[in-house]
């Protein structure tokens, strides 16, 4: 269970790390949604050691990354569905309220 935590924490950081090509430093702000697995569930320290936070230490390390602030959204038994509901934004857009019908 934690070499897939470790290989999928590592894949998501070089695909970022593949983009951040060039001089200037970059800031990043990433937010991990996910299943029991992001949220560190089962470890005895998620808030130290969670995917996400493994990643966005693994980021700071990076020469062209600035400052990376992340948000772990992740929640025990969630599916993709839920997690599109907890982030669906209203059809007034972003920021605006939902469209009364």
């Amino acid at each position: 269970m934690k070499d897939i935590r470790k290989v999928i924490g590592l894949l998501l950081c070089m695909t970022i790390c593949c983009y951040m090509t060039g001089k200037e430093k970059k800031n990043l702000n990433i937010v991990f949604i996910g299943n029991s697995i992001t949220q560190g569930a089962l470890l005895e320290n998620p808030r130290h050691e969670a995917p996400p936070v493994k990643a966005a230490l693994y980021l700071r390390r990076q020469p062209s990354v600035g400052t990376v602030r992340y948000s772990n959204q992740g929640v025990s038994g969630s599916t993709t569905f839920d997690a599109s509901n907890r982030f669906a934004i209203p059809e007034g857009g972003p920021g605006r309220r939902p469209v009364q019908r």
